[in-house]
């Protein structure tokens, strides 16, 4: 309290507040000829000057300080001296009366409000000042502490608190009973409901039968991956539109692959880009939902798991005469499945997984190797050696990239956008066009035969001024966006084709391990400094998911057998 009349500043200077710059400078001067240390002054009082002149000398914070001063004028009551009130003691003991309280005034020590000397009945739990119920109603300062208005311990407040924490208490509660419902769904999990639906319905009404069973939509396409090995080919997918007490249809029919849940647009209905061995789906397995603890049940031994997909597996294999099982994994409530589907030819690379696709779209191990770095993005792609610059076709537009090498390649990819930093600027760019290149070069593949290499540098956009002057240089790309929820890592894949956006590469891991011992296993986008590797028998290198479903599925083959 040691500015009580917001006027203390001026007086160090010995000026009034209609003082002019010229009149607070020369102020300072001759204060600071008397009281400077170096003159032989109190270096507390030349501080007190120094701090003085700072303030009034800024027209900015002299309009503050103005400001405050008259705030005080009006709402600030003046400390009254001890002793020097009418009446004395007679006037305390009333205001006790008043309160309904009593006082012995030769035994008790009376607390007094701060600001006007009442007897204090309040404290601010802010600045610890103790202020009485009249003073509670106007702003103050203490020590440190700016003028602001008191807050205080109340039982309005108290009820206010409460009835916060009890609402809160009930959400969280409804919150838990919801969650214990298979058929919960979060609000994520709504939106994507949503947005399937309306991809899948539009394209129901826009296009003929047979055109879908050959078009690609990346809106779809984002619900499945798929890998491959020697003798398999492995589809994971989520189906957003699934449920327990649902059917869900997995057939294969011909070369047409459709998984459907019951009242639902298929979540795939395409043609195969190969022919498989066999043509119906024989075998299913169950693993559990994702957000329990579920109970494992092999044969009639039941255990619990802590996980997220697993639950108990039961294994029905029935083979038709001249056909190869189908194998199905899916989750109790029908919101995930994994299909392995036999090769027609063993050792055969599919490059596409359906017709209509181009090279390697959705596919764990993608068709080309790509490094990213702070300016631009490099992708190469391993030709024969006898292609030449007139075979290739190579496309870069602000949506995305194609590539096309005659009768050898063909691949279409879309740019993952930043939706938040595109709604700001009508600027907004994943790549400079102008500036991005490709090149032909000779070059020896990884079997040390001769080859050519294609190589596409796709540059970044320089920095906008956003980023240079609000994101410390950061460019707000795919690399720094935040994925759902918080607290989690940063960043999406450069291509929207290459996101996983439900976890799906870890069952496709533990498929393809199981399968054939080796696996491929990509880099996270926020593991920056970690390329894709192959892991061959060694499955410490899997993800903890993956390691934990090879655990599952190697326990539950083990004790039933074929």
């Amino acid at each position: 309290m040691e500015d009580i009349e917001g006027n203390a500043l001026y007086k160090s200077l010995d000026v009034s507040r209609a003082a002019t710059p010229l009149e607070i400078r020369t102020a300072y001067r001759q204060q600071a000829k008397v009281h400077h240390p170096d003159k032989g002054g109190d270096s507390k009082t030349f501080s007190k000057i120094q701090h003085a002149y700072e303030v009034l000398s800024d027209p900015h914070r002299r309009k503050v300080y103005d400001t405050w001063a008259r705030e005080l004028e009006f709402r600030y009551v003046k400390a009254v001296p001890q002793g020097s009130a009418q009446g004395g003691e007679d006037v305390l003991l009333d205001e006790f009366d008043s309160l309904g309280l009593t006082c012995d005034p030769h035994t008790q020590l009376v607390v007094t409000c701060e600001v006007c000397r009442r007897p204090a009945t309040k404290e601010c739990w802010t600045c610890k000042m103790s202020i009485c119920e009249f003073c509670t109603l106007k702003r103050h300062w203490k020590d440190g502490f700016p003028l602001h208005w008191p807050l205080i311990n109340s039982d309005h407040m108290r009820e206010k608190l409460a009835k916060r924490e009890l609402e809160s208490k009930k959400k969280e509660d409804a919150r838990l009973t919801d969650r214990a419902n298979p058929n919960y769904r979060t609000e994520a999990e709504l939106r994507d409901i949503r947005a399937f639906k309306d991809v899948a319905y539009a394209l129901q009404r826009n296009m003929t039968k047979e055109a879908r069973l050959v078009t690609y939509d990346v809106r779809l396409a984002r619900f499945y991956m798929w890998a491959q090995t020697e003798g398999k080919v492995v589809v994971a997918c989520r189906v957003p539109t699934g449920y327990s007490d649902m059917e869900l249809a997995v057939n294969v029919v011909g070369r047409v692959l459709e998984v459907q849940a019951e009242n639902s647009p298929p979540l795939i209905s395409r043609r195969l880009a190969e022919p498989i061995d066999g043509g119906c789906l024989t075998s299913n397995r169950r693993l559990a939902s994702t957000d329990h603890r579920p109970r494992v049940r092999t044969g009639a031994r039941t255990r619990t798991v802590a996980g997220s997909w697993i639950v108990s597996l039961t294994v029905r294999f029935a083979r038709f005469p001249g056909s190869t099982a189908i194998e199905s994994i899916r989750s109790e409530d029908n919101t995930a499945v994994v299909l392995v589907l036999p090769k027609q030819t063993w050792g055969h690379r599919w490059k596409r997984l359906f017709e209509g696709d181009s090279d390697g779209v959705r596919c764990m191990q993608p068709a080309y190797e790509q490094f990213d770095s702070e300016d631009d993005v490099l992708l190469s792609f391993e030709v024969p050696f006898w292609i030449d610059v007139e075979d290739v076709r190579v496309e870069i537009t602000e949506e995305g990239i194609e590539v096309e090498v005659r009768n050898e390649l063909l691949v279409k990819r879309t740019f993952w956008r930043n939706a938040e930093a595109e709604a700001r600027s009508d600027e907004y760019r994943v790549v400079d066009v102008a500036a991005s290149s490709w090149q032909l070069e000779d070059d020896i593949g990884q079997d040390g035969e001769k080859c050519k290499l294609l190589s596409l540098t796709l540059v970044r956009p320089p920095l906008t001024d956003d980023e240079i002057h609000w994101k410390r240089g950061i460019r707000e790309d795919n690399r720094q966006a935040k994925r759902a929820g918080t607290g989690g890592p940063r960043g999406f894949r450069f291509f929207m084709d290459d996101e996983d956006e439900h976890g799906l590469e870890d069952h496709l891991q533990a498929a393809c391990f199981l399968e054939s011992g080796k696996t491929w296993v990509p880099a996270k986008p926020w593991e920056r400094e970690r390329d894709g590797v192959w892991v061959d028998g060694q499955v410490q290198l899997l993800s903890k998911e993956a390691q934990r479903l090879v655990a599952m599925l190697s326990r539950d083959v083990t004790t039933r057998g074929p």
